[in-house]
């Protein structure tokens, strides 16, 4: 019935919508010829969802797509119709049968349609009803829905109340074994105070005996001060001063590789090589070494100039000279230490260590971009055993703090202070006593020539004490006022304090220790008095520490009070949670009553549906919402199919033996499209690789029929297919050979993430696997890796015909007689000797082809070439390596037929640029050679995989830049090998290009190390629709690396801009509202240090010089250094200069030179953009190179006009229609062109 002819326009469009653009997809796939009748130019596979919905609405009244419409519309009534008869069979009324019906189909938002459609009518009254009925029916299973949440809530809330019980019940065992723990210290602390107080008291006095000592604060740390200004360098001198490490080059031959330079402020900047200019003068990063420490990797300060050499001015001839009044300071973060004592500690117990500089800062975090260290020069260090630690001779260190931004990280990982000084330290860390200083200080100054003279002898220890006496302490004390950094006065107490205590201990001022020990154990008496005497003592010096005690133990006490009481409320809140608790389990015991209800229920469904299979199915079909063919696979198929072996079982071959199973596939082979005279071979060939279990991955046309094919010989068409959809899943990979299939096809494996899990999928040996891939050119590209696990075969060079699909097969018998290796040793294929391939590649091959001649005599040469020698290296792109004169490869002469493959792979070979260059519209130029032409193919082609690698499947959707970088090296190195003679035309560096482009252009987005496709932009502009982040399906034309679909003419739009990030408006009015702003100041301190910019050609000497214009015209100028310049507007007035700074953002990463072109435009200065055009395409010349975002926007959109030195900025070439498009686009911000064949500026 011709339901559309009945219906007016705006129900046709709501019937369509209702169809959705999905569905009218997958019918325009199934009739491709009918949709180019009306939609040429366009793959219905390419279309998305709402332009088919587009191209149904406007083409319903073809007879495909009404006959589609139509025959959904009756499925429809029908599915609609057997519902509404089952609901009245079931007790509905006609009217509740209509309402509830309606509300799950596709008419539930258009009831008037449906009743015109399906014919019926209903009066106002009656049509109002309905209408209520359903919104009735539609209230009813919302309150089902929200009864069936609060029930599942209710469960969860349960769930959560029981946790916290658990949760409550730990945290008051946590709590009562914590106080039990705390009243057990408070037991022990009790039982050691005193210790505790006796090392205390002993501490204080330790620590006041050294706060005594020290001289004033300000004095003291001014002695540590390492400030000398005088060795910075002069800002009147072309003397440049540069942080430097020591290396050698192969030769032997030391240089100095310039890290940072020191300015006349006392900073250090890390340098930057200006890869614009040459790099000579102060661009150089490579310094000659004439003297100072040698070994490679010290880190220190030299002086140095550069003057024009004699023979060639354009160069330079430096000097240095090593600067031994500056050391680098180097930085090392000890990480385990959390602060100043533990860092002291951990260094005097040794750390691994290696010197780079004479002086070193270590130190430890304090906080986020903050910390603290001490700094040691190289004599206050020792290292033994690979440990380093202080020095006996170093008794004290200076302390510093400083932040993260006082640290230079240079690119070893090695980290220095940014400043050449460390200044005033903010205290003296001393490592060793100033009692021990003293003593050690004394013992040294002690000869025994002086002791001789004293007169001592052994019975006459007063002698010694006189001795002591006699030491000359003027010389002492001047060595103590030294050595501890204290004044005269502290050094004398210091030493009176040691002399005192060396005449104590001489005298022992009464009774010796022995005796007193003695007097006291025999007298008891004596010992309680003594006892008495020291309690009395002890506590009157100690009460105020015992009463501090005492308040800490009632403080515990406290708090164990409070527990007990937060124990108590706890048990109060789980008998009230075990109460909750019981109501909710009557409530679910509820549910799980109204579940058994629903299960009775629902058997009552399922046995109707058995009786009724086919009421069943329809009534599935109406309420999954689905067209009855557009069903989601991911929803009704799983991953893995089985497809069954035939039922006919009498009309299979019984195969007794591999003669026989070959005999059959050869057959089958012949239904598949294979040509007659490789039947056999192929058929030989699939067996072995079938007894070997060597999976192979078969590419081309016919593939899956081939593979039908065999399965029909060996497995009565019994085999599995698993699908490479979505994501990997191991319980997929369980159900292979679940149900005894032995042959497993794998689809989609390269567009997934899965060959990534192939060695897990290939795991099953019992099982032969094989891949089928339809292009052979997107197997090329794959990692040589990949054929250790699989081998490939390539259907085309043995393919001549269409599958038929009649295949009968056949079936091992009862009887079959199993594969025996021959004892003959294992057959050794001399024409992989030339291939770049794996000992393991290369060894599975020959096995193959060695049970290729057991099962088949009569295998031949062409054979083994055909299935075993060609498919590798086709696929590995070694193609010329065969091709080579036979005596380098083979033992014996060609025959006819591998010659013949060998021509027509090569021509193959030679016909795949061309089908790229026809594909994405990259033509020749007219005078422009094939190796250029060839050239440019492949820049392309590798900036299309690198963009294609952007898609490869990883666990959190990125991929690492490292990933991009190799899949390119991959690429080009395949090219460079499959075409030797664009080797020298190739660069070696194309990665580092492709990532730069990708990255400045927004062709990626970014993370750190991580990167993905950017989200889809496109933007029309002439007959160019620039494209970014689309499908790599949608790439219809490539210019350099940027994709482009032509267009209709339509006007431009400034939104390309915005797309690519260029400033809005003119060269000129960025000039204009530049000068409007500036804030003129006369300063003349810009007349050193200082870069003006250049405003007349040549400028291939560079963009800035050392002279400024001095007539009155507003230019600009940078100040400082290298890496840190400020830029500023600069003008002469008077003969005086006057500046005004510009934005640090307008400036940085190379933007000066929006402003530059927009001043040389004013002054009539910027050279014009040369070009010509050759044919389709067009070479540009730049003379002044664009601002960063246009030159990158340039450079994605073009190839380089020499590509075997990257980077090419001033010279490139690109498709005219872009160029014609670009032209426009920088025009019109006032850039000029000129034609360099018709001598016309525009």
């Amino acid at each position: 019935m011709n339901y559309i002819e009945h219906i007016t326009p705006d129900e046709k469009n709501t019937l369509c919508e209702i169809i959705t653009g999905r569905d009218f997809k997958e019918l325009f796939k199934q009739n491709e010829k009918e949709f180019a009748k009306i939609q040429k130019g366009f793959r219905a596979k390419t279309l998305n969802d709402k332009f088919a919905l587009t191209i149904a609405i406007k083409n319903i009244d073809k007879p495909f797509i009404s006959l589609f419409v139509n025959r959904m519309v009756d499925t429809w009534l029908k599915e609609i119709q057997n519902n509404i008869e089952n609901l009245e069979k079931e007790g509905s009324t006609p009217d509740d049968a209509l309402a509830d019906t309606l509300l799950d189909s596709y008419f539930s938002n258009d009831v008037d349609l449906y009743l015109k459609l399906s014919g019926k009518s209903l009066n106002k009254k009656e049509l109002a009803k309905l209408y209520e009925r359903m919104g009735s029916v539609k209230s009813e299973r919302m309150k089902k829905a929200e009864f069936d949440e609060r029930i599942k809530n209710m469960e969860e809330e349960k769930t959560g109340l029981l946790d916290q019980i658990k949760s409550t019940q730990q945290i008051v065992n946590v709590i009562k074994a914590e106080y039990e723990q705390k009243i057990q210290e408070v037991e022990q602390k009790n039982e050691t105070l005193e210790l505790t107080l006796a090392e205390a008291q002993s501490k204080i006095t330790e620590l006041q005996t050294v706060s005594e000592n020290k001289a004033d604060d300000t004095d003291y740390l001014l002695q540590y001060d390492d400030t000398n200004n005088s060795a910075l360098p002069s800002s009147h001198s072309n003397e440049i001063v540069s942080l430097c490490v020591t290396a050698s080059d192969y030769n032997g031959q030391k240089w100095l590789i310039r890290y940072a330079d020191l300015n006349n402020k006392g900073h250090y900047h890390v340098f930057r090589k200006n890869e614009e200019i040459s790099p000579y003068f102060s661009n150089r990063d490579r310094i000659y070494f004439r003297n100072g420490p040698s070994d490679n990797g010290f880190y220190g300060v030299w002086n140095w100039t550069a003057i024009p050499n004699e023979n060639d001015p354009s160069k330079d001839y430096v000097q240095s000279q090593y600067n031994t009044s500056l050391d680098a300071i180097e930085v090392v973060i000890i990480s385990g230490a959390s602060n100043l004592d533990n860092l002291i500690s951990q260094i005097k117990s040794g750390i691994t260590y290696q010197a780079h500089s004479r002086r070193v800062m270590f130190a430890y975090t304090v906080s986020k971009e903050q910390y603290t260290g001490v700094i040691c020069n190289a004599k206050d260090l020792k290292t033994v055993n690979g440990k380093t630690t202080f020095d006996e001779n170093c008794i004290e260190v200076p302390v510093y703090q400083f932040n993260e931004s006082d640290i230079l990280y240079s690119n070893n990982r090695l980290s220095f202070f940014r400043n050449a000084f460390a200044g005033i330290p903010s205290e003296i860390y001393r490592l060793v006593n100033p009692i021990d200083i003293v003593k050690k200080i004394v013992l040294s100054s002690i000869s025994w020539t002086a002791y001789k003279k004293s007169g001592a002898t052994h019975a006459e220890y007063r002698a010694f004490k006189d001795f002591i006496g006699a030491i000359p302490t003027d010389n002492i004390t001047h060595k103590i006022e030294v050595a501890c950094h204290c004044s005269n006065s502290s050094a004398k107490d210091l030493l009176s304090q040691f002399l005192n205590a060396v005449c104590k201990y001489v005298d022992g001022d009464s009774l010796e220790d022995e005796i007193i020990l003695s007097a006291v154990s025999k007298n008891s008496e004596l010992q309680k008095r003594t006892q008495e005497l020291l309690r009395v003592e002890w506590e009157d010096k100690n009460q105020k520490m015992m009463a501090e005690a005492q308040k800490d133990l009632d403080l515990l006490y406290a708090k164990l009070e409070s527990a007990h009481i937060s124990l108590a409320e706890a048990q109060e809140t789980i008998t009230q949670t075990q109460s909750e608790e019981k109501r909710l389990d009557s409530i679910i015991s509820e549910k799980e009553k109204l579940a058994v209800n629903v299960e009775m229920a629902v058997a009552e469904k399922i046995q109707k549906a058995r009786e009724n299979a086919a009421d069943f199915i329809a009534n599935m079909a109406f309420v999954d919402g689905h067209s009855p063919w557009a069903l989601d696979k991911n929803d009704v198929f799983s991953k893995y199919q089985i497809i069954p072996e035939s039922t006919d079982i009498q009309s299979l071959d019984a195969n007794h033996s591999w003669d026989d199973v070959i005999n059959t596939a050869v057959i089958e082979l012949g239904e598949a499209g294979v040509a007659e005279k490789y039947r056999c071979g192929l058929a030989s060939f699939l067996c072995a690789a079938y007894i070997e279990k060597q999976p192979i991955f078969l590419v081309g046309p016919n593939a899956l029929d081939i593979v039908q094919a065999f399965s029909a010989a060996t497995t009565g068409q019994k085999y599995g297919v698993l699908c490479c959809d979505g994501s990997y899943s191991n319980q997929t990979i369980t159900e292979l050979g679940a149900d005894g299939e032995k042959i497993v096809v794998i689809s989609n494996l390269l567009a997934s993430g899965w060959i990534n899990r192939l060695p897990e999928l290939l795991s099953k040996k019992d099982i032969f696997f094989v891949a089928t891939h339809p292009f052979a050119e997107d197997v090329q590209v794959e990692p040589k890796s990949l054929y250790g696990l699989i081998l490939p075969l390539f259907t085309e060079f043995f393919v001549d015909n269409k599958a038929t699909g009649n295949y009968f097969g056949g079936y091992f018998a009862e009887d079959f007689k199993p594969y025996t290796a021959s004892n003959g040793a294992q057959r050794e294929l001399k024409a992989l000797s030339a291939l770049e391939i794996s000992p393991l590649v290369r060894n599975r091959i020959n096995r193959i082809v060695t049970t290729m001649h057991d099962l088949y005599d009569k295998t031949t040469g062409d054979d083994e070439f055909l299935f075993a020698v060609l498919p590798i290296a086709f696929a590995s792109l070694q193609m010329s390596e065969i091709s080579a004169p036979r005596n380098h490869n083979f033992c014996k002469p060609q025959t006819r037929s591998e010659a013949y493959l060998k021509g027509f792979i090569m021509k193959k070979y030679n016909g795949l640029l061309s089908t790229i260059a026809q594909k994405y519209h990259i033509l020749k130029g007219t005078h422009e050679t094939d190796d250029e032409w060839k050239t440019r193919l492949v820049y392309s082609i590798c900036g299309m995989m690198a963009y294609a690698s952007l898609w490869d499947t990883s666990e959190d959707g990125t991929i690492s830049m490292v990933h991009l970088k190799r899949r390119v090296q991959v690429i080009l190195e395949n090219y460079k090998s499959v075409y030797p003679e664009l080797a020298g035309n190739l660069p070696y560096n194309l990665e580092d290009e492709i990532e730069n482009l990708f990255l400045s252009t927004g062709v990626v987005y970014h993370c750190p190390n991580r990167i993905v496709p950017s989200m889809k932009h496109e933007e029309a502009f002439g007959d160019i629709l620039f494209q970014r982040g689309i499908a790599l399906d949608s790439i219809s034309c490539v210019s350099g690396i940027g994709f482009y679909s032509k267009l209709e003419k339509t006007e431009n739009s400034d939104r390309i801009k915005t797309m690519f990030g260029f400033e809005h408006g003119t060269l000129h009015s960025l000039w204009d509202t530049t000068l409007s702003s500036a804030v003129w100041q006369s300063n003349q301190l810009f007349e050193s240090n200082t870069e003006y910019l250049r405003l007349k050609p040549p400028f291939s000497q560079g963009y800035w010089i050392n002279k400024p214009d001095t007539n009155g015209t507003v230019s600009i100028l940078r100040n400082g250094m290298k890496g840190a310049w400020l830029y500023y507007l600069y003008r002469y007035l008077g003969g005086t200069i006057e500046v005004s700074p510009l934005p640090q953002w307008k400036v940085e990463s190379y933007n000066y030179r929006s402003l530059a072109c927009a001043c040389l435009l004013s002054c009539g200065t910027l050279p014009p953009i040369k070009y010509f055009e050759d044919g389709t395409l067009v070479h540009i010349h730049m003379d002044y190179l664009l601002p960063p975002r246009e030159l990158e926007f340039l450079k994605l959109y073009s190839w380089p006009e020499t590509c075997s030195l990257l980077p090419c900025n001033f010279k490139r070439k690109l498709t005219v229609e872009v160029f014609t498009a670009i032209k426009s686009i920088l025009s019109d911000k006032g850039f000029l062109f000129i034609d360099l064949l018709r001598k016309v500026k525009t």
